[in-house]
């Protein structure tokens, strides 16, 4: 059966082609002729035809994205109803990476639940337009593998709590942990279908004062941006036969190796990606970022440093409403020692905002030539793009002399900012 945008195409063609005959009659305002009303009522029968398949399209689409929205809602979500919550806590409390893994490196094709979970993924890829690796033996949707959704207390020991015993540690983890930028206003786009995402930046129309009858001249703006493409993200990730046999912290230690690594690379990208081959360009790199005029090399912290990045985002007319400071742990510290002047005892940052503004810190901020960098601006500026499931090939071979697997890990993934005068930068602070 033909996709759904491609019969809502076919029916536009034959109504534009009624369209062309209607308009000629009209233009001449005279009847059809017998050719006319016989081509006209043709591309009748067609449209009808269409509407009818574009009419049970529509009904598989919409129960699709029912049976996928049931299958992926988190299990806290208040919007479901207590039989929604127990069918998506059901399927995402018995699926074992664990297990998969174990029949995936004995060469033997997945069964059960984890059969199940693999197809939900494939369809997942189909939809996204991600070509599937036919080498990779398991899959994983991004819904199954979330930390809200596997647990091993909210069920009566029928599926995860039966492999948990009392004594042993219980490690907590998703495979796609909560990425800390959309807490920063990060706009997050998961489940992409097709190929790039433009985000194309509209600018403001010029107005000009004029006499009564003065003639207006007519312009036109550029409408550009950056666009999102589905990059190859991969890593390799050796695992002990031992971990795969220890099923009481297997399954969390193995989506939280695998998951912290995908994590820290989207988020390392968006930070301080160089842009260059296949790598995203992250804020620090991207010439269109506004840059400190005070601070030009090496120095300390000063109060005016710290709000002139305010004045750079109002000024550029950047400012939205998420509005919020990041830098690396290190120059949080120091912040909060560096007083404002030498009589208020105010500091710098205090709590975790720098002059009423939200302040986060991670390592994933790097120094540069020697200095900490600090980033001001609008972090819904920022997209993070996810096309598709996450392939996992494994391998059992490599690494057999060390009683373990090797696992392939592929994913599609880009992140882009929007525009960069969202965002003003400082590189050289002393630490």
């Amino acid at each position: 059966m033909k996709k759904l945008i491609e019969l809502q195409q076919e029916r536009q063609a034959e109504i534009n082609a009624q369209e062309v005959l209607f308009a000629n009659v009209e233009k001449e305002t005279r009847a059809f002729t017998d050719e006319e009303t016989k081509t006209f009522d043709g591309h009748q029968v067609k449209i009808d035809a269409l509407s009818s398949e574009i009419v049970r399209a529509e009904k598989m689409e919409a129960n699709r994205k029912i049976a996928v929205s049931r299958q992926a809602a988190p299990v806290a979500d208040p919007t479901l109803n207590d039989g929604e919550k127990n069918e998506a806590a059901k399927i995402a409390k018995r699926f074992s990476i664990t297990r998969a893994l174990s029949l995936a490196k004995g060469g033997k094709s997945l069964d059960g639940i984890e059969a199940e979970i693999s197809a939900i993924a494939l369809a997942e890829n189909e939809r996204a337009g991600v070509k599937t690796d036919e080498n990779a033996s398991v899959h994983i949707p991004s819904f199954i593998a979330r930390a809200d959704a596997q647990t091993v207390t909210e069920d009566t020991a029928g599926y995860g709590g039966a492999t948990v015993v009392s004594q042993a540690p219980i490690a907590q983890s998703g495979f796609t942990p909560k990425l800390f930028l959309q807490e920063l206003g990060a706009t997050r786009l998961a489940g992409l279908t097709g190929g790039d995402i433009p985000l194309p930046v509209f600018n403001d129309y010029d107005y000009t004062w004029l006499s009564e009858t003065a003639a207006i001249t007519s312009q036109k703006k550029a409408i550009a941006g950056p666009t999102l493409s589905p990059n190859r993200l991969g890593a390799a990730v050796p695992i002990s036969n031992r971990w795969l046999m220890q099923s009481s912290v297997g399954d969390a230690m193995i989506m939280a190796k695998i998951g912290k690594g995908y994590d820290n690379a989207l988020q390392s990208a968006a930070i301080n990606g160089a842009g260059t081959g296949n790598t995203p360009e992250g804020i620090l790199n991207n010439a269109g970022t506004l840059v400190s005029a005070i601070l030009t090399s090496a120095g300390d912290a000063t109060w005016s440093m710290m709000v002139e990045l305010q004045g750079l985002i109002e000024a550029a007319n950047a400012s939205g409403s998420s509005l919020a400071y990041l830098m690396d742990p290190g120059l949080k510290a120091a912040l909060k020692t560096i007083t404002k002047d030498a009589g208020s005892g105010r500091f710098l940052m205090e709590g975790n905002m720098v002059d009423g503004i939200n302040a986060f810190s991670t390592s994933l901020v790097p120094e540069l030539t020697g200095q900490k960098a600090l980033i001001y601006g609008d972090f819904s500026q920022l997209f993070i793009g996810e096309w598709g499931a996450i392939s996992l090939v494994v391998d059992p071979y490599s690494r057999l002399k060390e009683n373990s697997i090797e696992v392939v890990v592929n994913a599609h993934a880009d992140v882009a900012i929007a525009q960069p005068t969202a965002f003003a930068v400082n590189k050289f602070i002393n630490g």
